[in-house]
């Protein structure tokens, strides 16, 4: 096999490598980003930590009175979250989380929530650019 031979078949197999390894972490995301279709809001996560926080959020929205639950497992919230929230708009999510030694309590309005997109996970950070927000040192 000649020189050029060699090159090209080197090349088709680093693009097939790249083509698989970049296809990975794609697979993965839309394996664990929510799917929102016509107001439906589905996960492909099965059983989650989340789960309780969800069902709780889901029948007290069905109530129509205005809730407030609070919540401090993990340390960020997906956007299917943020969807039911911004779909209950009486419900309001108190958030507390520890990040990088500081305690933050998010106060998350469904009225006031933002669904992007873009964002598969809202983190501490993002949070506290968007929404009222007490700090102090964690313990």
């Amino acid at each position: 096999m000649g020189k050029t031979k060699k090159r090209k078949l080197n090349r088709r197999r680093i693009r097939a490598l790249s083509a698989i390894l970049f296809s990975i972490p794609f697979v993965l995301y839309t394996a664990l980003v929510p799917e929102i279709k016509a107001g439906a809001v589905t996960t492909n996560l099965g059983d989650h930590y989340l789960d309780p926080l969800i069902d709780t959020l889901k029948y007290l929205g069905s109530l129509g009175t205005p809730q407030t639950v609070e919540y401090s497992e993990g340390t960020s919230l997906p956007v299917y979250l943020m969807k039911l929230l911004k779909d209950n708009p009486n419900l309001t999510l108190v958030f507390t989380t520890t990040y990088e030694g500081v305690e933050y309590t998010f106060t998350i309005k469904g009225s006031e929530a933002i669904v992007d997109l873009s964002i598969p996970w809202y983190g501490p950070l993002w949070l506290k650019d968007h929404y009222p927000t007490k700090m102090r040192p964690a313990k």
